[in-house]
């Protein structure tokens, strides 16, 4: 886990990914589900790749999703990722 002002500490892959399931079995319809991802730190490209995989394959039918990512950054910048279910 990630405490507040605390750099060394960080989330792990697979317990994101577990939350991110059990996040998107609660949301209701029109609700939304907002992820930050940080990819600057040790492990966290391959985690946000992860993040963006998993919300990627979302059904489209049910869920949007969008990223919103700064561009012009000489480190890789935090993006955030929202997913809004549709029904």
């Amino acid at each position: 886990m990630c405490r507040a002002g605390t750099k060394k500490t960080v989330t792990r892959t697979e317990c994101t990914l577990a939350a991110l399931e059990q996040a998107a079995a609660l949301i209701a319809p029109n609700g939304l589900l907002s992820v930050m991802c940080y990819p600057g730190h040790e492990g966290g490209k391959e985690e946000a790749e992860a993040v963006e995989a998993f919300l990627s394959r979302l059904p489209h039918h049910s869920w949007r999703a969008g990223k919103y990512q700064l561009l012009n950054t000489g480190t890789p910048a935090p993006f955030q990722i929202c997913a809004f279910r549709l029904d």
